[in-house]
């Protein structure tokens, strides 16, 4: 075994979880919703060259809306909740 997969394997057994903070959780997110926005427009795109199947129908505007507001709601500051602590 190579000596970088030796420190792989006793890093993943370390008894201190790596965590990430919310502010880089929510980054995530939003990298992964601009994936999943972009696969939609790949979609789309394919659907149009192909031709629509009258037996099936995906509206690619309205999901990419539902991306979009959700995207917009997480990068405002303003949206977030006051959270009451005990």
């Amino acid at each position: 075994m190579s000596a970088s997969h030796l420190a792989l394997k006793a890093a993943r057994r370390s008894t201190f979880p790596i965590q990430a903070s919310e502010k880089d959780e929510l980054a995530l997110v939003m990298r992964q919703l601009d994936q999943v926005q972009a696969g939609l427009d790949r979609a789309r795109v394919v659907a149009n060259q192909n031709g629509q199947d009258a037996r099936f129908y995906f509206d690619y505007l309205s999901a990419n809306r539902y991306v979009g507001r959700i995207l917009l709601t997480v990068s405002l500051p303003d949206q977030t909740l006051s959270v009451r602590k005990p």
